[in-house]
């Protein structure tokens, strides 16, 4: 009897002393992630001379000189934040709106072709998006389109539409059929079906859509750099290049365009984060 109480309180103590290194491994990956972000927001704030002598110290006299030398006009930071967002916010628009319409007719509907369709679909996931590119830029050179405003949006909702009308279609084959045919029953028709019932219970994979999509379009570099690398059509990752080479010298400037940069997308992450986990949580719930 002894025994069985010395060996349950080995286990007990194992089973704690695991628990412990599990949270601690998280822990440092954590602040590995969380970290980078936090050196970029309080170096921003550094002059050249305090990085100098001190590359991780918080800095002792605060200044906005690096924010007010990447906002001068000539820099041209505006104008990219601009491209950049107009490219993000239709591109993610159209995505939504266009895979959920077809995410729902796959999910939903039996017709003659559907599965070649979806296959169609799938296999455009599986195409790797540089091997496109120079197909692309002879395609929109012969169309007299590079470096125009919408030149991006193009291949920015195509390349992304396939992945999105794969989650949205398997999401919606999760939520039972017989909500869409108690509300045929009330004479609801069906784009109100759609976007008045369905589209509000689909929000947690919308929310998780919309942040990849962001980063995706507001990160992307390839297609920018061949299709829009004129000025007036450069988004933000193409000016931090131009931006690098310009002030290679002064690394507290470079790091405040790179976390300039980057803060667009933290802030939709953590608007959308909740989202994302309602999710997760609901497709585990019903797979």
């Amino acid at each position: 009897m002894m025994h069985e109480k010395r060996t349950v309180a080995s286990r007990s103590w194992l089973f704690r002393f695991a628990k412990i290194i599990i949270n601690v491994i998280i822990y440092i990956i954590a602040v590995s992630y969380i970290f980078p972000f936090f050196w970029m927001l309080y170096t921003s704030f550094k002059s050249k001379a305090e990085y100098t002598m001190s590359i991780f110290a918080f800095p002792k006299e605060p200044t906005f000189h690096n924010y007010a030398n990447a906002f001068m006009p000539e820099i041209g930071f505006f104008r990219a934040f601009y491209n950049s967002l107009f490219n993000t916010v239709i591109s993610v628009i159209f995505i939504i709106l266009l895979a959920f319409m077809v995410g729902y007719l796959l999910a939903r509907y039996k017709f003659r072709g559907q599965n070649l369709l979806f296959s169609f679909f799938m296999v455009s996931i599986f195409i790797p998006t540089h091997a496109l590119l120079v197909p692309v830029y002879i395609q929109f050179r012969a169309l007299g389109m590079l470096g125009s405003k919408f030149v991006l949006l193009f291949p920015y909702i195509t390349l992304s539409l396939p992945i999105a009308i794969f989650l949205y279609s398997k999401y919606i084959e999760t939520i039972p059929r017989s909500i869409d045919e108690a509300a045929h029953m009330d004479g609801a028709g069906m784009l109100s079906v759609i976007y008045k019932i369905m589209f509000p219970i689909c929000m947690p994979m919308t929310g998780t859509l919309i942040i990849l999509n962001v980063m995706s379009v507001w990160n992307e570099f390839s297609f920018a750099l061949v299709l829009a690398s004129m000025e007036k059509a450069r988004t933000l990752p193409l000016w931090l290049t131009v931006f690098d080479s310009q002030y290679s010298s002064n690394i507290t400037l470079k790091v405040t365009g790179i976390f300039i940069c980057c803060l667009p997308v933290i802030l939709v992450y953590m608007f959308f984060s909740e989202k994302i986990m309602q999710g997760i949580a609901t497709g585990a719930i019903k797979g």
